[in-house]
């Protein structure tokens, strides 16, 4: 009925009049590779630090300009999560969209607006607490097990049913996004 994109570019219209007349800073770098850049970049998120989460920035771009947006994108989900759903919808817009990106000023400037607005928000962590006790707790092995072989439809029912507890919601949803492999398996599940 609508087109796919639609909810995107809604978001997208609203993050442009916000970034609109934004500034960015000159992009400065750290003396890391990418990968302290990127546990740099999560932490000074965490903590508000904004300098130092745009300076990480600055240094990932430059290291794994491919990879930046992903890594937004689930610092969003991990770090900011329900306390500013309206944020993580943002990213994940125009992570989704390099055009877009170019058209408002390119990586650096939608990216470092996003990162200020990640480390000046309000954080919660309890959705990406919720999936790390549903991966790996051993009271939800066999939930686990089951999620692998149960049908979309019905992981769907329960991932949206208000009577499934919260982490056998969190298992299914997991399982829809194919995080589930069959290693986890317990010993004893059947075959």
């Amino acid at each position: 009925m609508f087109p796919e994109n639609m909810m995107f570019d809604f978001i997208l219209l609203h993050l442009e009049e916000e970034i609109t007349g934004y500034i960015p800073p000159v992009p400065e770098q750290m003396s890391c590779d990418r990968w302290l850049a990127r546990s740099a970049l999560q932490k000074a998120i965490r903590r508000g630090e904004v300098e130092i989460a745009q300076r990480a920035l600055g240094t990932l771009l430059d290291q794994d300009r491919y990879g930046v947006w992903r890594h937004l994108i689930v610092i969003a989900l991990e770090d900011v999560g329900v306390a500013g759903m309206d944020l993580v919808e943002r990213v994940v817009a125009a992570g989704r969209n390099r055009t877009w990106r170019k058209k408002m000023g390119g990586e650096w400037a939608v990216a470092s607006f996003l990162v200020r607005k990640m480390a000046e928000s309000n954080h919660c962590q309890a959705a990406c607490d919720l999936l790390l006790r549903a991966k790996n707790c051993s009271s939800l092995e066999q939930a686990r097990a089951d999620a692998i072989d149960a049908d979309p439809a019905d992981l769907i029912q329960q991932l949206g049913g208000l009577n499934a507890s919260l982490e056998a919601r969190g298992v299914a949803a997991l399982a829809l996004i194919g995080e589930l492999a069959d290693d986890l398996r317990p010993a004893n599940a059947a075959a």
